[in-house]
């Protein structure tokens, strides 16, 4: 974590393609420089140990046969000229720091101070060992770097500090490194709480039973690490790092006996456990909010979503009332004409009767004797001419004359009596139109007719088309639908199939079979 906080506020760490992969346990990735680490083995390796089999306390560094390691550690601290403050992270400079050193003057040395019992439990969990073993290591890797490194290039921290108050304490660490605090704040924001899988107190260590000369090892480097102490109490500390007693025996310095019977194991195990629990608790609890969170989002939706149908339903509803009021309008708009120009027809045909009479009467008056002997010489114009014969007749004959003109230029006039009885029908049907239409726009909703007979089909062992119907209530409609195919089937063998989505009217119950 503090390695990824450092690179973050510029500490240069390498090429990433040389930088160990994270892996499933450590999504955010270990940091450690492959180079680093494998010639911190080659040197463990020479003095005939390894990282969980540190060498003796008094190993030289200087001898001839690390020579050919130094060359390599030297092209490999060549790659780093470039950069202005580099480092790398490995466990194992705790033990191989001299042989750094000497290659590296004023080499600064960052050590961060965990508790004992979360890295036994780390390493138990990761390698497999036992809870003594991982405190003795812890013992030795700590006392030997303190040893080793000088008090003016070393620097302290807890890992506790960083979630205590994650921006001073790395202010702090960058300070002395030598790196800019231009992006500690933003570094600060990546330290996530939910990442610490253990956190174990002093009182735990108590409580497990661990060495005392471990516990008050912990204490002094706690006491070295505290920024908030003052100068003297921290002059004060680092004596007390160095007298702290060791819990290996004189001649057992180089082994890892550890305080087997001074552990009780079973408490952080115990420890752990309820923790796995109250995070696996606390993932539940956010897993159940976000549910109540999308469930009520659901709702929210799902109420707009009525809301906006029920506008757009009363709206459609508005619009086909103002339809059927301006179709009734228009009906009484239409049967208003109708009986104008049926009344007007009337009138024209009685016009028309009274001129054909005049016709008929002006036609008898010609051809009367008394006619003939009272105007001989209109008489024989007449005859000599029948389309002039009429014009010597008076006002009477004038308007006789006319109206045949006109009654031949309009035959349409025979049709009267036709067009008057279609008027006469047209009206009387209007109303039982308009009847209808007020019985389906009065609800506001379209009515399917009602079936006259019963709804059969035939049933045939093989058919040719499967007419599938999916209905949800709406029974009416589903109703008319059958009895329409009922009405108009052909000569195919088909198949009616009704999927009910659950409906809860009369569908389920009517067609259930």
């Amino acid at each position: 974590m503090l390695t990824r906080l450092l690179h973050t506020c510029g500490l240069y760490l390498g090429p990433e393609n040389e930088l160990m992969p994270a892996q499933a346990d450590n999504p955010d990735g270990f940091w450690e420089h492959l180079r680093f680490v494998a010639l911190n083995d080659e040197v463990l390796n020479e003095l005939g140990g390894a990282w969980d089999l540190p060498p003796k306390a008094d190993e030289s560094f200087n001898q001839a046969r690390l020579d050919p390691l130094r060359t390599k550690a030297q092209r490999l601290i060549k790659g780093f000229d470039s950069a202005s403050v580099w480092g790398w992270k490995d466990p194992r400079n705790s033990l191989t720091l001299p042989f750094w050193q000497d290659l590296l003057p004023g080499l600064k040395t960052l050590i961060i101070v965990r508790n004992p019992l979360e890295v036994a439990y780390s390493m138990s969990k990761r390698n497999g060992t036992s809870y003594s073993f991982g405190l003795r290591l812890w013992e030795i890797y700590n006392r030997r770097v303190i040893e080793i490194s000088n008090e003016q290039e070393r620097l302290i921290t807890h890992y506790d500090f960083f979630f205590e108050n994650a921006k001073t304490e790395l202010r702090r660490t960058a300070q002395f490194i030598g790196l800019p605090d231009a992006d500690v704040d933003s570094a600060a924001a990546l330290v996530a709480t939910r990442r610490r899988h253990t956190h174990f107190t002093i009182d735990q260590l108590i409580e497990a039973r661990v060495a005392a000369e471990v516990i008050e090892l912990y204490r002094a480097l706690i006491a070295e690490a505290d920024h908030r102490a003052s100068p003297s109490a921290k002059k004060g500390t680092k004596g007390k790092i160095a007298a702290a007693p060791q819990t290996a025996k004189p001649g057992e310095a180089d082994l890892l006996p550890g305080a087997v019977s001074r552990l009780n194991a079973s408490v952080p195990e115990g420890v752990v456990q309820i923790e796995n629990l109250e995070r696996e608790i606390h993932q539940l609890t956010l897993h159940l909010a976000r549910q109540d969170n999308r469930i009520t989002e659901m709702e929210v939706n799902a109420a707009r979503e009525r809301a906006e149908f029920t506008a757009k339903l009363q709206e459609i509803n508005q619009l086909l009332h103002a339809r059927s009021i301006s179709l009734a309008e228009s009906e009484a708009r239409g049967d208003e004409l109708r009986n104008r120009l049926r009344q007007q027809l009337q009138a024209t045909r009685k016009l028309s009767r009274l001129l054909d009479e005049a016709d008929h009467a002006a036609a008898r008056l010609r051809s009367s004797v008394r006619w003939q002997i009272a105007n001989p010489v209109a008489a024989l114009k007449a005859k000599l001419s029948p389309a002039h014969g009429s014009l010597g007749y008076g006002h009477l004959e004038k308007i006789v004359s006319a109206y045949q003109k006109w009654r031949t230029a309009h035959p349409e006039v025979t049709a009267i009596d036709d067009q008057i009885r279609a008027l006469i029908s047209g009206a009387a049907s209007a109303p039982r139109q308009k009847a209808a239409l007020s019985a389906t726009s009065s609800a506001g909703v379209y009515e399917p007719p009602v079936p006259t007979r019963p709804i059969e089909f035939p049933v045939h062992e093989q058919v040719e088309i499967s007419i599938i119907i999916p209905v949800f209530n709406q029974f009416h409609f589903t109703q008319a639908c059958l009895a329409s195919l009922q009405e108009h089937q052909g000569r195919e063998r088909f198949e009616v199939i009704l999927v009910d989505d659950c409906s809860t009217d009369a569908t389920a119950r009517l067609f259930r079979g």
